[in-house]
């Protein structure tokens, strides 16, 4: 780590200055001609051992062995190349980097997380933001099917539906992804629990080494369930609380009873050894009871709370009048901010987020002189996108953490997932309607790297308005979807965006 004590730096500026002045050529350098022919390289499978050249570098930077001589120099090279970033990677979110090589040693997830971001420096060159090489999450909504009709449901789910992909093409999808180098999975609806085959369909995702994330209304989550998705390799689970009383959860969702259902679901998953994040959907019906509901979510033991966006899509297109003014939105994000930094200097490990791109930029304003950071000192605007990858190393690495948000990213379009719908189109993200493919039919890893709709999203020096003077641009993004909703265009300025 660059420390005052270390540099002789005379103030905490000239040690900011001096790691922005590494990582800056850091990024000059992984950006480098000859770097990006080495790392294409590094992508190409030896002959005899049959893995990568970047996996059998990584293994050495963690472990300081390779177990195939024929590929030994370059992954030997390979790895003091690969040592140089990883380090600076290291410096930025203050953690050791013998904390990342026995992340490295220990998951998987994370070698193959890595692994992703090294090889989209080899085709993308080094940028800010990084795309990696393949989505790191892909979010697929698995049926259409609910049990209940929410107004604000953006999936516009349905009680029945004849139309979803059988147990086989849902296995042909998990392969697809598996083969690509996909991180994540993330399984949504509708309700998944209304499949019959989720826990086969689950238990083969996981056979093919996905970390698995279920977002589920809770009230189909019995104790037999939640240990049933436990048993299936389950990571992480997100269960939707709309409200901190039932009065106000069963109003919103036009569900009597579906609160305690819910809560009951909830600690269902906690007992279970479930990691469980609880998620309100923002609106002005619920807008002064949010912050309840994240200590509803602490004393249910939850370990995160997150605020969705009402974005227009679906139902929810029909209830504009309950879609949060940019103000709104502002102090909402900056209420949750303090709260989360009034946690965290408590000792607490607990995590917030808000599920809208310019909470990134609050996050960074409020915990900017906090006593204690949840993610470790950070430092613009090299590292602002992995802000929280240094808790999630500290604590083991994806799995068993929190693998749906290792990031504070803004905007995750193109840049670290794409959403799957229930008909195997592949869009953006849930919330925007661009259909860039068919996962049926095309491979996942040509439409990540070919869509022109990606590339466009990804360049954000194409961002129009309000947004490309920002000063938090490539940090933040502002909402493509809102973007495209609103003016129909998804390089134009974020309209829900306050600053």
């Amino acid at each position: 780590m660059i420390d005052g004590i270390a540099l002789g730096a005379q103030s905490a500026a000239g040690v900011q200055a001096l790691r922005k002045s590494r990582e800056g050529f850091t990024v000059q350098l992984l950006g480098s001609r000859f770097v990006r022919w080495f790392l294409v390289l590094m992508g190409r499978t030896c002959p005899k051992c049959g893995r990568s050249v970047v996996d059998t570098s990584l293994r050495f930077y963690a472990e300081g062995k390779v177990l195939c001589s024929y590929c030994a120099l370059v992954a030997e090279l390979g790895s003091v190349l690969l040592g140089i970033g990883l380090k600076s990677m290291c410096d930025s979110m203050n953690i050791s980097e013998d904390d990342l090589k026995l992340g490295l040693r220990q998951n998987h997830g994370l070698h193959r997380l890595i692994r992703a971001y090294i090889q989209g420096v080899a085709h993308f060159g080094a940028s800010i933001p990084q795309p990696p090489m393949v989505p790191i999450m892909a979010i697929w909504s698995i049926t259409k099917r609910c049990n209940l009709s929410c107004p604000h449901c953006c999936a516009d789910a349905e009680k029945r539906r004849t139309d979803e992909m059988t147990f086989d093409e849902a296995c042909k999808v998990v392969d697809k992804l598996g083969r690509a180098g996909v991180v994540a999975l993330g399984i949504t609806g509708g309700e998944p629990l209304c499949r019959s085959d989720l826990i086969q369909i689950l238990r083969y995702a996981r056979m093919r080494g996905l970390i698995l994330f279920l977002a589920t209304n809770g009230t189909m989550v019995s104790r037999e369930k939640a240990l049933e998705l436990r048993d299936a390799g389950v990571d992480y689970v997100l269960i939707s609380l709309d409200g901190a009383s039932s009065h106000t959860h069963d109003k919103i969702r036009d569900a009597p009873g579906s609160y305690d259902l819910a809560v009951a679901g909830i600690k269902n998953c906690v007992e279970a050894g479930l990691y469980v994040n609880v998620a309100s959907v923002a609106t002005k019906l619920n807008l002064e009871e949010l912050l309840d509901v994240l200590e509803v979510a602490r004393s249910l033991g939850a370990k995160s709370f997150q605020v969705l966006d009402l974005i227009e899509v679906g139902r929810a297109a029909r209830l504009r009048h309950l879609t949060l003014s940019p103000d709104e939105r502002k102090v909402l994000a900056e209420r949750l901010a303090r709260r989360w930094r009034e946690i965290v200097d408590s000792g607490v490990p607990f995590k917030c987020s808000y599920e809208w791109p310019g909470f990134t930029r609050v996050v960074l304003e409020v915990f900017d002189s906090a006593s204690k950071s949840p993610f470790g000192t950070v430092n613009l605007p090299f590292s602002p996108a992995h802000v929280g990858l240094a808790r999630v190393i500290r604590e083991g690495c994806i799995a068993g953490s929190d693998p749906y948000f290792p990031f504070v990213v803004g905007c995750e379009a193109g840049l670290y997932s794409l959403y799957i719908s229930d008909r195997g189109y592949v869009m953006p993200c849930p919330y925007l309607p661009i259909r860039l493919g068919d996962i049926r039919t095309d491979d996942i890893g040509m439409i990540w790297l070919q869509s022109k709709v990606l590339s466009e999203i990804r360049n954000r020096s194409r961002l129009k308005g309000r947004c490309s003077t920002c000063k938090v641009r490539d940090v933040c993004g502002g909402c493509r979807a809102r973007a495209f909703l609103c003016l129909k265009d998804h390089n134009a300025h974020d309209v829900g965006c306050p600053f």
